[in-house]
């Protein structure tokens, strides 16, 4: 991956892997394989499209809150660096 800054792609990742945890920790099942993320809705069982949807708000507002922290403190050392 060549990325210029590369701590948005680090923090999608670990913002991902905490909602993916709270996902499993609720026990939020599908009714089929098919696409994840937002669109994966589709294929959630009705009982758990609640806890689903609170788990996709977790990944997204964990991934800006994780973002905003590296840039703040790795960002500003990488473009000072440039």
């Amino acid at each position: 991956m060549n990325l210029k800054l590369r701590f948005p792609f680090y923090a999608a990742l670990i913002g991902g892997g905490i909602g993916a945890a709270y996902a499993t920790m609720a026990q939020v099942l599908s009714v089929s394989q098919g696409p994840c993320g937002i669109i994966g809705v589709i294929c959630i069982r009705p009982d758990c499209m609640l806890q689903f949807l609170v788990s996709v708000v977790i990944a997204i507002v964990c991934t800006f809150v994780i973002t905003l922290v590296f840039a703040k403190t790795i960002g500003r050392k990488q473009l000072a660096t440039l």
